[in-house]
């Protein structure tokens, strides 16, 4: 019943190839870009969110495409969405950032009735909006490969079993139903989500929850020293 597995197997396919990945979120990031501009440059007194002069209209499309070449030097285009991470979101910190500094010294350098407060507004928007839409993809991905996935149960609930958890949330088709283990310790508590039971309800669990497959924690191999259980 226990069965070897690759927890890396995920096939790609629900996003498409990587060109139509990049277009795609390049397309939607532009969009997100020009929604940021509207909204920062609006936020003064009878002012519209359009461009009221050439110059304003010169300092939108040089923050766009500025942004543009930001997003892709700062590689977020690189990271596949479902093993996007706290590396990911600092980089579009950095790359926000960037793009907001373009904007300020374009204000600085060019006389237009924006207010100063514009580049702030603007990081705020941007930051949400393109995080939110990253947000947004990896749940519809993470939903999307684990609708059919395999539903299984992971047996021991130390770290070694965390760690294969968090390996099968990242890129795999499986879905982990619970945890169960021998220790009366660990037992009836939650992991991510994941309630932690005790061994003898493996039968019954295994039967009500049409459970696939159980999960041995060493089914990936971890370094030596981290091979610890409670």
């Amino acid at each position: 019943m226990l069965n070897r597995l690759n927890p890396f197997s995920s096939s790609e396919a629900a996003l498409g190839s990587s060109s139509a990945r990049f277009s795609g979120l390049l397309a939607v990031d532009l969009l997100m870009v020009c929604l940021a501009l509207m909204g920062a440059v609006s936020i003064g007194p009878f002012r519209t969110p359009l461009p009221l002069s050439g110059a304003e209209f010169v300092i939108g499309a040089l923050v766009i495409v500025a942004t543009t070449a930001i997003f892709i030097r700062q590689g977020l285009y690189r990271a596949l969405i479902n093993h996007m991470g706290h590396h990911a979101v600092w980089d579009l910190v950095r790359a926000v950032t960037y793009a907001a500094s373009v904007f300020g010294a374009a204000l600085f350098f060019i006389d237009v009735d924006i207010p100063r407060s514009a580049p702030l507004v603007f990081w705020l928007l941007l930051f949400v909006t393109t995080g939110g839409v990253r947000m947004l993809l990896r749940a519809w991905y993470q939903l999307s490969i684990r609708r059919d996935g395999k539903r299984v149960i992971i047996y021991g609930a130390g770290e070694s079993g965390r760690q294969l958890l968090h390996a099968l949330n990242h890129g795999s088709n499986y879905q982990v139903v619970a945890f169960v283990d021998d220790d009366a310790a660990v037992q009836n508590t939650v992991i991510n989500g994941r309630p932690v039971l005790s061994a003898s309800l493996l039968e019954l669990l295994v039967s009500e929850r049409q459970v696939a497959q159980v999960l041995p924690r060493c089914t990936i191999r971890l370094p030596r020293a981290s091979q610890r259980d409670y």
